[in-house]
C-alpha cells in the first residue's frame, strides 16, 4: 500500500501483531463480546540522501456485532510515531494489555510521545 505522508509518497507495509478479546456483560454486543486487533505499520519514505527512512506506526481495530447482527467495525491509525521497532512492538504490547481501542488510539499515541519527548530532554 503507499500514502502520501507529510507531501512524500511512502510505501506502508501492515503486519498483524495482536487481538485481544474483551467479554461484556452487555446486550449491545450480541455475542457479548468484541475484538481489537492491533496492526504495526511500517513506513518508508524515500529521500535523496539516504534512500529510505524506515519510520512505524500503529492500527487499531475493533470489530463486534451488534443485536440486530450488523458487523460493526471501528478504526484507527497513526503513522511516524518513531523510527525504533523495538518501541513500537513495546507500544503495541501496552496498547494491547490495556485494551486500546481506536477510540482512545490518538489519546494513547500522545501520550506516548509526549512521554518520550520528556525523556529525551530528561536523559
Amino acid at each position: 500500500m503507499y500514502l502520501i505522508f507529510k507531501g512524500v509518497v511512502c510505501k506502508v507495509k501492515k503486519k498483524f501483531y495482536k487481538t485481544v478479546k474483551v467479554e461484556k456483560d452487555d446486550i449491545t454486543y450480541l455475542d457479548r463480546c468484541f475484538f481489537v486487533d492491533y496492526y504495526i505499520l511500517e513506513t518508508q519514505k524515500s529521500t535523496e540522501r539516504h534512500g529510505y527512512i524506515k519510520s512505524f506506526g500503529i492500527e487499531a481495530v475493533k470489530r463486534d456485532t451488534d443485536y440486530f447482527e450488523n458487523s460493526v467495525i471501528q478504526e484507527d491509525r497513526a503513522y511516524d510515531i518513531t523510527q525504533s521497532e523495538n518501541e513500537i512492538y513495546a507500544f503495541a504490547e501496552k496498547l494491547a494489555r490495556n485494551t486500546v481501542t481506536p477510540v482512545c488510539l490518538a489519546d494513547a499515541v500522545s501520550d506516548f510521545l509526549a512521554l518520550n519527548a520528556l525523556n529525551t530532554e530528561n536523559g
